[in-house]
Order: C-alpha cells, then sequence, then structure tokens
C-alpha cells in the first residue's frame, strides 16, 4: 500500500503566533512585548524558543517542549483551517531553508511496507524460550 508523507513548513513569524496564542489559551505568561519570532531549540523532536521584543531592552526567550510545539503548530493549522488527517502521524522537525530555521510538521498516513506494524501481518512468531 503506498504511504503518503505531507509537510507543513512554519514562518518563523507563524511559529511565534502559533507558540503565544497555545501559551494564552494555556493561561501561560508571556514577557510584554512585541511578538517577534520563534525558532526550533536543540534535540530531535526540537524544542521551541519564542523571541519577543520589549518596548525597551533585548528579545526576551521563553522555552517550549517539543510537545507543546507539536500541538501549538496543530492548533495554529486548524484554526487557520489547514487541513490535517486525525489518524495521520504528526512528526515535529527543524528545518534550514533559504537561511532561516524553521519548524515543519510531517505528516504520514501508515502503514509502510517495511513498518513494525505491517511486518505483525505478515512475521511468523518468535521463538519463545524455555
Amino acid at each position: 500500500m503506498p504511504s503518503e508523507f505531507r509537510f507543513l513548513v512554519f514562518s518563523p513569524k507563524e511559529a511565534a503566533q502559533a507558540l503565544a496564542t497555545f501559551a494564552r489559551k494555556r493561561g501561560r505568561k508571556l514577557p510584554d512585548g512585541y511578538l517577534n519570532y520563534a525558532v526550533p531549540g536543540p534535540g530531535t523532536p526540537p524544542s521551541g524558543r519564542l523571541f519577543v521584543t520589549p518596548d525597551e531592552g533585548k528579545d526576551l526567550e521563553s522555552a517550549f517542549a517539543a510537545e507543546e510545539v507539536v500541538a501549538a503548530l496543530i492548533l495554529f493549522a486548524l484554526d487557520n483551517k489547514i487541513p490535517l488527517p486525525r489518524s495521520g502521524e504528526k512528526v515535529l522537525e527543524a528545518l534550514r531553508l533559504s537561511g532561516s530555521d524553521l519548524f515543519a510538521l510531517r505528516i504520514g498516513m501508515f502503514p509502510l511496507p517495511d513498518s513494525p506494524a505491517s511486518d505483525k501481518k505478515t512475521a511468523e512468531p518468535a521463538a519463545s524460550k524455555s
């Protein structure tokens, strides 16, 4: 059976809007100021780094766990009427395109022919140790 993958790539501004909206809906306080941008942090899947510029001073950073970033991007997609399959696996990735660090949601429809899920149908039982 063919597998389908789709990528939704979010600009730093869109990611910032997504994280800020998610934070507000969760009751999380963010620094006051101009919502600047968001970029992937370290790790696989990547964490999130949201930067807010106050009226005076340097950018203030708020950190988000990878799970929060996924939830924020899915919420952003739904709020902007971007269709997402309910059953598709959603994987957060960091991309570097045109000199910018971006978030991407990879959405896949499974099973793949060599995936563990499809192997269960065709694989023989493992020998048990007595």
